[in-house]
């Protein structure tokens, strides 16, 4: 029990549990996409399938955004996007900033509500690029990052705002 229990604490760390979950899914989703791409070329791992060559008709079927599908009523495809990534440079950069951003977005609204955003704003994400560039393939998590940093940017200046009121007659 108590392996266990530290096991999940190196996994999903107390603070940023939910930032360390969605990267895991994104991390495991990558290398189930990366595998399944490697069995259709033949067993040919490449850099070029590293760096973002992984199959679009393996995304595809595991969730990628294409608007005919979703025109047709797979609504599901405008989650699941949010945790596909198209190579380990991309995987990692959306990675980087969600480790940096995540935890601090966490703390400041809690566990179920930033899921909720992050799931949100991950779906405003791909429904824009539904609306935007309906027949490209997409993936990633960037919409969501995007918003995140937003929901940072507004906090911070509510925060701003309410923190420092300064009266007219003292303004320089």
């Amino acid at each position: 029990m108590l392996f266990r229990s530290r096991a999940a604490e190196i996994l999903l760390p107390a603070r940023g549990r939910v930032t360390a979950f969605i990267n895991l899914a994104n991390g495991l989703l990558f290398l189930l996409t990366l595998l399944v791409s490697i069995q259709s070329m033949d067993g040919q791992l490449g850099l070029g399938l590293l760096l973002g060559g992984i199959d679009p008709v393996v995304l595809l079927r595991y969730g990628a955004k294409w608007g005919p599908f979703i025109a047709q009523g797979d609504w599901w495809r405008l989650v699941a996007p949010i945790f596909l990534h198209g190579g380990v440079l991309h995987l990692a950069m959306n990675t980087w900033v969600l480790l940096d951003l995540g935890p601090a977005v966490e703390e400041l609204y809690g566990r179920a509500k930033f899921t909720v955003f992050y799931v949100l704003t991950g779906i405003g994400g791909v429904a824009a690029s539904f609306l935007w560039k309906p027949a490209v393939v997409s993936i990633g998590a960037s919409g969501a990052i995007c918003g995140l940093i937003g929901l940072l940017l507004g906090d911070r200046k509510s925060t701003r705002l309410n923190s420092s009121h300064i009266p007219l007659s003292r303004m320089p």
